[in-house]
């Protein structure tokens, strides 16, 4: 059955004629020749890094519109929040910029902010949406998996709840899955009770609904830091897919290094490689 799905694409635009290539080999082509619709939603700055500040050119621009093909392209300045506070960053024990994650969590929310806004625009809703940040090796069917997954989930519940006439809807229940992170954080997600769970804006797709509860931490930024503090990015935003969300949050066997890798950890070894061949 023909499914409509929305890829919400988010931050700096400082990789994307890179990975260009493999994300419209690896899941738009891989999705569309499933069968499925796909839509693209892209927030990004009017920077393409926070640290060299190197605005978006109009080339840069129509390249996106051309490639991409977003149905909705929002492209913001960025605003310094709260200029000077920091935030304790527990595993490092040092002090972190509210103003970073404050943007994070934004440019995530903004980009699902604009497929709300194009189901209420068109009266339509969308059966799965994926937001990722990385390079892909190996194709991803997310269809396919999240059915797989979500039918044995409902088979289960229905045998638990049969008798009290409950619904076993997974979507209602609240579903999300996420890319498994590199090996060395499975050893830190043990030693931390199980919360790392995996990277928070790397690979994420589950239904619609768990998307837009997923997305909106922004919405209470300030409500979250006060309740979980700050250990890292990865244990935060999984405590609140986890508590506040009660999402079931599910690793997979797709693997960094195997099938895809972090845009930025790869585009750091590239520049590397290039300057020791210069030695």
């Amino acid at each position: 059955m023909n499914k409509r799905i929305a890829v919400q694409l988010f931050g700096h635009a400082r990789s994307f004629r890179r990975t260009y290539s493999s994300f419209d080999r690896c899941i738009v082509r891989t999705l569309i020749n499933a069968g499925h619709t796909v839509d693209i939603f892209i927030h990004t700055w009017s920077e393409n890094d926070h640290i060299q500040k190197k605005p978006l050119s109009p080339q840069d621009i129509e390249y996106i519109k051309k490639k991409y093909k977003p149905v909705k392209l929002l492209i913001e300045q960025q605003k310094n929040m709260k200029p000077g506070k920091n935030v304790l960053q527990v595993c490092t024990r040092t002090n972190y910029p509210y103003d970073q994650i404050y943007k994070q969590y934004y440019t995530m929310y903004a980009a699902a902010r604009l497929r709300a806004e194009y189901e209420e625009e068109n009266g339509i809703l969308y059966d799965y949406a994926i937001s990722m940040d990385v390079e892909f090796r190996q194709p991803l069917d997310i269809v396919k998996i999240y059915e797989f997954y979500t039918g044995i989930r409902n088979r289960c519940l229905s045998m638990i709840f049969t008798c009290i006439s409950l619904s076993a809807d997974y979507d209602n229940l609240g579903g999300i899955m996420f890319l498994q992170s590199e090996s060395e954080h499975l050893g830190r997600a043990e030693a931390e009770g199980g919360i790392y769970g995996g990277c928070k804006d790397v690979f994420v797709f589950g239904s619609g609904l768990s998307m837009t509860k997923a997305m909106g931490i922004w919405e209470c930024l300030d409500e979250c830091l006060d309740k979980y503090g700050f250990y890292n990015h990865e244990v935060f935003i999984n405590l609140y897919w986890r508590t506040k969300c009660e999402l079931s949050v599910i690793t997979l066997n797709y693997i960094h290094g195997r099938e895809w890798v972090f845009v930025r950890v790869a585009a750091r070894k590239s520049w590397m490689k290039k300057i020791l061949e210069k030695l």
